[in-house]
């Protein structure tokens, strides 16, 4: 017996030193490798230390596919697909572009942000056009080594104007309409922290008039799982004050609500799709993106015209990196529309349109412990659009026939919401 088991921790040790051991890694190109021991990794970016001891972080994206197949068989290590968008995004957002621009109109400074870090620049024009400011105002500043967050800081305050990372792009924005649309993120905890301690601290040193009822709100949904609902700038506050405490779950793809209605949907929504119009009417934009995923697309026309909006309005974007999605939610903005699957495919309507009440099914196992869901139900209801919940129709409960099922009645708008923070919250768990 002694010597099975001796045997056994004798395999165990090798298994360990040689899981454990540096390795080489090579590049998604082939002509780069490097000599490394792994340390972590999440949904983007690879964690490895070098025989030197020096702690060296690598996005995923340029390991080599025999790489990244490595990595996925390594336990407890969950590498899903990134957005490719907003993975660009991040990293650009951390990239230092040098340049000069005197006099130089907006749109032009950030046509060349743009293509240095290879990713969309779009401008929310109808918030834009609500305080008077055009895409043509003029910029004089330069940069030599301040990474692109601080360069929009520094372009956009002086126009009172800020940015968002939104629809697969970097949106150029305003502070009123950020104020407006707060956005649910969800946070890991790096340790055994108290996080009653901590919830309270970040409410009383982050955006302290902020919180309250109805707005934005932080709640524990699980043990070591926090869901915060605050605007994007207050996001970033949170991410880079509490670093050493919580981790941010970043999303790895667009979540699909799951209905029966969307399921032929799902690989569309999610597909690259650029685009190019240059003052090309509604109906034709509609006419190109459906023939590009292959989906039917159609109007909701009483309820434009009911609008006064025409189908003949002329609509301009340039967009090479964002989802279908995304495109759809960009593209009929500015005319204060947007859109919701139908059973023959996409319907674009007016918002006072999409508010109708719809009832999905989710399923909530190990997303908690507590098989009542009381917790997660009350944490979702205040972090999840929590104005949307006033509705005598909306609600949002366990499942009166299925164990660890939510049942959810309300608008598409908040179930894509609710689908996208209930696929992060099961990255946070695993």
């Amino acid at each position: 017996m002694s010597t099975i088991r001796f045997a056994v921790a004798f395999l165990l040790s090798i298994l360990i030193v040689h899981c454990s051991r540096a390795r080489e890694w090579t590049d998604s190109s082939g002509v780069f490798t490097v000599e490394a021991e792994f340390l972590e990794a999440s949904q983007t970016t690879v964690w490895l230390r070098k025989p030197n001891g020096v702690v060296i972080q690598v996005p995923l994206e340029r390991f080599s596919e025999a790489d990244q197949r490595y990595l996925r068989l390594l336990p407890g290590v969950d590498i899903s697909p990134a957005n490719p968008a907003i993975s660009r995004i991040e990293q650009a957002l951390a990239a230092k572009p040098a340049f000069e621009f005197v006099n130089t109109q907006l749109h032009r400074v950030t046509d060349f942000l743009a293509e240095r870090g290879g990713i969309d620049i779009d401008f929310d024009t109808k918030a834009l056009d609500e305080i008077g400011v055009g895409t043509d105002s003029p910029v004089t500043m330069q940069n030599k080594d301040g990474t692109l967050a601080e360069v929009l800081d520094r372009l956009l305050n002086p126009l009172r104007l800020t940015w968002l990372v939104r629809h697969d792009v970097l949106l150029i924005t305003t502070p009123q309409e950020a104020d407006a649309s707060p956005e649910t993120r969800v946070y890991v905890s790096r340790g055994n922290h108290d996080l009653a301690a901590l919830i309270k601290d970040i409410r009383a040193t982050t955006a302290p008039g902020s919180w309250g009822p109805g707005s934005c709100a932080v709640r524990q949904v699980t043990p070591g799982v926090l869901l915060i609902c605050q605007t994007q700038p207050t996001h970033r506050l949170i991410e880079n004050r509490y670093a050493d405490k919580l981790r941010m779950i970043h999303p790895t793809d667009t979540a699909v609500v799951p209905h029966a209605v969307c399921k032929n949907l799902t690989l569309a929504l999610n597909d690259c799709t650029p685009v190019a119009f240059m003052e090309t009417p509604l109906d034709n934009v509609a006419v190109v993106l459906g023939v590009s995923r292959g989906v039917r697309i159609a109007f909701d026309r009483q309820a434009l015209s009911e609008n006064g909006i025409s189908l003949d309005s002329p609509m301009t974007r340039l967009l090479k990196h964002a989802r279908f999605r995304c495109v759809l939610d960009l593209v009929l903005a500015d005319l204060g529309l947007t859109w919701f699957p139908t059973e023959s495919g996409i319907l674009i309507t007016t918002r006072r349109r999409a508010t109708e009440i719809v009832e999905v099914e989710y399923d909530a196992r190990r997303l908690t412990l507590d098989p009542s869901l009381v917790d997660l139900t009350d944490a979702l209801k205040n972090t999840v659009a929590p104005q949307m919940w006033h509705d005598p129709k909306a609600s949002i409960a366990k499942h009166p026939e299925k164990e660890f099922a939510l049942a959810v009645k309300n608008s598409w708008e908040v179930h894509w919401q609710l689908a996208q923070v209930l696929q992060d919250l099961r990255q946070a768990v695993r």
